[in-house]
């Protein structure tokens, strides 16, 4: 092997490590950044699921709400509406 074969040979094999060594330095900030991403992901999924048990814990509250509302008009001995006769003739208004 003739010497300029052989500092051809030399120069590429540094160009060739140091393409390596940048790679490796590259993932090794893209491995940072993911940990970084994924810390933030799990941080919103937290959030999304707590929002989302919040809400229902809310529609529940709303639908027991709603069944006693409904069991006060089935079981209440109140008239729903005024069926007094002075009352039914304004609404009817005949006189």
């Amino acid at each position: 092997m003739s010497d300029n074969q052989y500092v051809k040979s030399v120069t590429h094999s540094k160009r060739f490590l140091q393409a390596v060594e940048d790679l490796k330095e590259q993932l090794k900030g893209q491995r940072a950044e993911t940990r970084i991403n994924n810390k933030h992901l799990s941080q919103i999924t937290e959030l999304a699921k707590s929002a989302q048990e919040e809400k229902i814990v809310q529609l529940e509250q709303e639908i027991v709400k709603m069944k006693e509302d409904l069991k006060w008009a089935d079981t209440s001995a109140e008239p729903a509406i005024d069926l007094t006769p002075d009352h039914l003739m304004k609404k009817l208004n005949i006189l």
